[in-house]
């Protein structure tokens, strides 16, 4: 799973003010019906809150430049890449996915 977003030209100052901002919206946002559910999922199955796990896959992404001015978001360690699907998508069940990191990452507003 990856993310891309328009960085800019300024490769390092983006990088970590784009995980500051990440965090900074995590830390604000208004939890709606779907992430409660999936933070109570998340709790029960992972031991950690949603907001814990945003940190976490925002903390161990990998940040590269695409030459576009673009920064490239993946997630090459594969409990963080499948934790970032689960919250962005869903189980495939009962649990929805949110638009917290797709927001956070600058895809939706």
């Amino acid at each position: 799973m990856n993310f891309i977003v328009n960085a800019g030209s300024n490769k390092r100052y983006n990088e970590v003010l784009f995980k500051n901002a990440a965090k900074s919206f995590i830390a604000i946002v208004q939890f709606g019906t779907t992430e409660r559910l999936l933070n109570n999922y998340l709790i029960n199955k992972y031991k950690l809150p949603l907001i814990a796990a945003c940190f976490r896959i925002i903390d161990q992404a990998k940040y590269s430049f695409n030459g576009k001015n673009e920064m490239i978001i993946s997630f090459p360690e594969k409990d963080i890449d499948k934790l970032a699907s689960i919250i962005t998508f869903g189980t495939g069940g009962k649990i929805q996915g949110s638009n917290i990191l797709k927001i956070a990452f600058g895809q939706e507003l």
